[in-house]
């Protein structure tokens, strides 16, 4: 029986530029892979958020640019609440597990004051 687990994480990215979104997005995934074994027989979909200020680039592209191609993925607009972090990219991972398994959530860098419950899963 396959169960399905969320893992999620979050990361800064420098600025509002092709190559500074990718490369965080990049980072925050390697982490997240690494942390909690995924591969891509095992990620059902991934879905990405961006804060409006990062305009330049699909996070998800840094997906593909590690070819992840048989995940599916999606980019969407994070809410604009005021006084909000600027520049922050989310991902939410659904994972397909047949065994028990505890997520590892990755919070890097600035980001970790988003969830400091999370931060040392």
């Amino acid at each position: 029986m396959s169960i399905v687990t969320v893992v999620r994480g979050a990361i800064v990215a420098r600025d509002n530029t092709k190559e500074a979104i990718l490369e965080a997005t990049r980072e925050l995934l390697e982490k997240l892979i690494e942390s909690n074994d995924l591969t891509e027989d095992n990620v059902a979909a991934m879905f990405f958020t961006s804060t409006a200020d990062l305009t330049t680039e699909f996070p998800a592209l840094a997906l593909r640019k590690m070819n992840w191609w048989n995940v599916p993925a999606l980019c969407a607009q994070e809410l604009e609440i005021e006084n909000s972090m600027e520049r922050v990219i989310r991902t939410m991972v659904f994972i397909n597990r047949s065994e028990s398994f505890k997520p590892k959530h990755e919070y890097i860098g600035k980001a970790a004051e988003l969830r400091p419950d999370r931060t040392g899963d």
